[in-house]
């Protein structure tokens, strides 16, 4: 019977030829330890969000309404009707009405949050109803009942009307008077089918201050009031009708709405690996030397925080930041000198080194679907 000495030195010559390394690509004998992932420059990218940042996404494109996702709010059912149309959530309302709408069901303990819908409206009689974009605590008993919303009424065929309301602490809100007055796009009978207008609500988690605006015909967001001081502790919207008298009759219609947390306080993560998933850095004969290194094929041997991460517009042409770091792949690219003014976005992940690119992996954007404030990518060469 072999002494232990042998079934050791048998295992060890078995482990050992067993392993695998990784050199330019190619798989060679060797010991795990030494492995080392080396990056061609101008390689193919691969690029795969692990988790969105966005906490509500909604574009109204299914049949009828995701029960999953919103509670119908029907306090007039012989009055309203509330359908999922051509991708949008149509309310019909005629008549006085109280609150007739959706409430999500998820609310995020994100406070720091930001509100984006499009919505519009058309009402015939004397007294519009009013189309309510509502961000809430609500979530009862674990948040308070605060909120903050935007209310949309029809003018006439060219103009419309936004305010905003509140439920805060008591002396905490006294603008219920003020309103602004739009042009819509368009302005004749056959415009009445528009793309309607975009608006906002965002909270200031750091603040606690919250504010309303609705982005005109040129394309400027229009505050509504002042920073309005709004404490919960839970968010979720609410998508409502209200209103009216007994000769209104509204048509009304909310779409792409969607809440993420604010890209002036979160910025995007982003994790370097190579194919596989192995890692794109190694750390010496020991794998736990220090500061981590990287190979380049062709090139010396570079420390990991010589690699630099950056976010660019998807045409290009403007560096939103740019991270290097010793922290094992992985990097956190802020916002806060963004251009965009409302997500999702389109985007570039560009990695270089001494300013020579070595890859770049587009995020691509269509409808509600792009980069997001808090989101997570694995970036990979291949």
């Amino acid at each position: 019977m072999p002494n232990l000495t042998t079934v050791t030195l048998i295992l060890a010559i078995f482990l050992g030829y067993s392993r695998l390394e990784t050199v330019n690509g190619a798989d060679v004998e060797g010991d795990s330890r030494k492995a080392i992932a080396v990056i061609k420059e101008g390689a193919p990218v691969q690029i795969s969000r692990v988790e969105s940042g966005a906490m509500l996404v909604e574009d109204f494109e299914a049949e009828k309404i995701d029960l999953k996702r919103w509670r119908i709010w029907q306090m007039n059912p012989d009055k309203t009707s509330l359908t999922v149309k051509d991708g949008r959530f149509v309310v019909d309302a005629k008549g006085s009405v109280g609150h007739n709408g959706l409430w999500s069901l998820q609310a995020s303990k994100y406070k720091d949050v930001t509100l984006v819908a499009r919505f519009d409206i058309h009402s015939d009689g004397p007294d519009s109803h009013e189309l309510l974009l509502h961000l809430c605590g609500g979530d009862m008993p674990r948040s308070p009942d605060h909120w903050v919303e935007i209310a949309y009424r029809d003018l006439n065929i060219k103009q419309a009307r936004f305010s905003t309301y509140a439920a805060t602490g008591r002396g905490d809100f006294d603008q219920w008077d003020r309103f602004i007055e739009l042009k819509r796009p368009g302005g004749g009978q056959q415009d009445r089918d528009t793309a309607g207008f975009l608006a906002r609500v965002s909270l200031n988690g750091a603040t606690n201050r919250c504010v309303a605006d609705v982005r005109d015909s040129a394309g400027k967001w229009r505050p509504l009031v002042d920073p309005v001081p709004l404490h919960l502790r839970t968010t979720h919207c609410e998508l409502k009708i209200r209103g009216g008298s007994a000769a209104s009759n509204s048509h009304g219609w909310f779409d792409d709405v969607r809440m993420y947390p604010r890209a002036e306080s979160h910025a995007i993560l982003v994790h370097l690996q190579m194919e596989g998933g192995t890692p794109i850095y190694h750390r010496g004969e020991s794998g736990n030397e220090w500061p981590p290194t990287i190979r380049i094929a062709g090139q010396p041997e570079r420390k990991l925080e010589d690699l630099s991460v950056e976010l660019w517009t998807a045409d290009g042409l403007t560096k939103v930041a740019a991270v290097q770091s010793s922290n094992l792949g992985d990097y956190m690219l802020p916002l806060t000198k963004a251009p965009w003014d409302v997500y999702p976005v389109a985007a570039v992940i560009r990695i270089s080194i001494d300013g020579r690119i070595l890859g770049e992996a587009n995020i691509k954007q269509q409808g509600l679907e792009g980069l997001y404030p808090d989101d997570v990518y694995s970036v990979r060469f291949r």
